[in-house]
C-alpha cells in the first residue's frame, strides 16, 4: 500500500506563503501611514504666539520650542536682527511664516518637520504695475464757483478723438492708458491738460480767462480802467524797449514804436529840437504854452506835470 505524502507537504508551503503575505502588507501599510503623517504634519499643527518687538531669531526658536519643526538656514541669507511683532492663535505654521517673512527677501519651504529658509535673490518688490488698456474716464467740469460747464470740449491730445460735456457739466471717455493726456477747452476759460494715471473719475475745474480787453491801462489821464471801456486810442511802449535804443535823447527811442506818432528832428546837428505830430497837425498846447499860441506840438506830461 502506497502512501502519499504530498498534501502535508503543500499545505505546509502554503501556511508559510501567506504569513509572509500578510507580514508584506502589514509592513507597506505601516509606511504608508507614517508617510501621510509626515505629508499632514505641517498642515494640522497649529500654534500659538504671542511676542511683541523681539527678533526673527527669536521667533524661530520660540517654534522650535513648542513644535517639533527644525529650522535650516545660512545666517547669511536671513536677517535674524529684525524686530517683529506676532500674535497668532491656532495658526498654521505656514500662516504663521508668511505673515513673519512677508515683505522680505525670504522664502521657506516645508518638507515633513523641516522648515528650509531661503533668499530669494530675483524677487523685486516694486508696486503693482500701473494698469493697461483702454480706461473708461468720467467726470464733471466746473468753473471757480463750483457751477458745472457745458459744452466744455475734451479731447484726447495729439487726436482728434473727443467729447463735449453736457447740460450738468458730465463727460465721458474712453482713452488708451493712463499716460493719456485731457486736454479741456471751452470758450472764456483757460484750456487745462490732465494726466489720466490710475483715475477713472476725473473732475476739472476751468479758470476764466483773462483777455487783452480786460487788462488795466493807464490812459493819459492818469487813470486806471480797463481797454474795452476806454474810448480813447491809447498806445504803450515797454521800458525795456527804450533802453536797447542807442540814442541819447529818449524822444528819439520812440521813433517807428508807437503807431501814429511821427517824431522828426529838426537838424542833423546834436541836440537839435524834435518835433512831434501824433496823427496829424493837432494838439492841446495851443494858448497853454506862452509865446507859442499856435503851436502843433503835443501836450507832454510826466508823472502829472506838464512837460513844457
Amino acid at each position: 500500500m502506497k502512501k502519499n505524502m504530498l498534501p502535508p507537504a503543500r499545505s505546509g508551503i502554503h501556511f508559510k506563503f501567506g504569513l509572509k503575505m500578510k507580514l508584506s502588507a502589514l509592513f507597506t501599510l505601516v509606511c504608508i501611514l507614517c508617510l501621510q503623517a509626515n505629508t499632514g504634519f505641517s498642515q494640522k499643527s497649529k500654534v500659538t504666539l504671542h511676542l511683541e518687538n523681539v527678533t526673527v531669531e527669536t521667533v524661530l526658536d520660540k517654534i522650535e520650542s513648542e513644535t517639533d519643526f527644525l529650522f535650516i538656514y545660512k545666517t547669511r541669507e536671513v536677517d535674524l536682527s529684525r524686530k517683529v511683532t506676532l500674535k497668532v492663535k491656532q495658526k498654521k505654521i505656514s500662516e504663521i511664516l508668511k505673515l513673519l517673512f512677508q515683505g522680505t527677501r525670504t522664502d521657506y519651504e516645508i518638507s515633513k518637520n523641516q522648515i528650509i529658509l531661503t533668499q530669494h535673490t530675483n524677487k523685486v518688490f516694486l508696486n503693482p504695475p500701473v494698469q493697461q488698456g483702454p480706461i473708461r474716464v468720467t467726470g464733471t467740469v466746473t468753473d471757480a464757483s463750483g457751477n458745472p460747464l457745458p459744452g466744455v470740449a475734451v479731447v484726447l491730445k495729439g487726436t482728434k478723438n473727443g467729447v463735449a460735456t453736457d447740460f450738468d457739466g458730465n463727460y465721458t471717455i474712453t482713452v488708451p492708458g493712463p499716460q493719456s493726456v485731457l486736454v479741456f477747452t471751452s470758450i472764456g476759460f483757460d484750456s487745462k491738460e490732465v494726466t489720466v494715471g490710475k483715475q477713472q473719475i476725473l473732475n476739472v475745474t476751468l479758470k476764466e480767462a483773462v483777455s487783452e480787453l480786460d487788462e488795466v491801462v493807464v490812459s493819459t489821464g492818469y487813470w486806471q480802467e480797463k481797454r474795452k471801456l476806454s474810448t480813447g486810442n491809447i498806445g504803450k511802449i515797454d521800458a525795456k524797449v527804450i533802453e536797447r535804443q542807442p540814442v541819447l535823447n529818449p524822444l528819439e527811442a520812440l521813433q517807428g514804436q508807437v503807431a501814429g506818432v511821427f517824431i522828426e528832428q529838426t537838424s542833423g546837428l546834436p541836440g537839435a529840437r524834435i518835433n512831434i505830430n501824433i496823427r496829424g497837425i493837432n494838439s492841446l498846447n495851443n494858448g497853454f504854452i506862452p509865446d507859442t499860441p499856435n503851436s502843433n506840438l503835443p501836450l507832454i506830461v510826466i508823472d502829472g506835470v506838464p512837460f513844457l
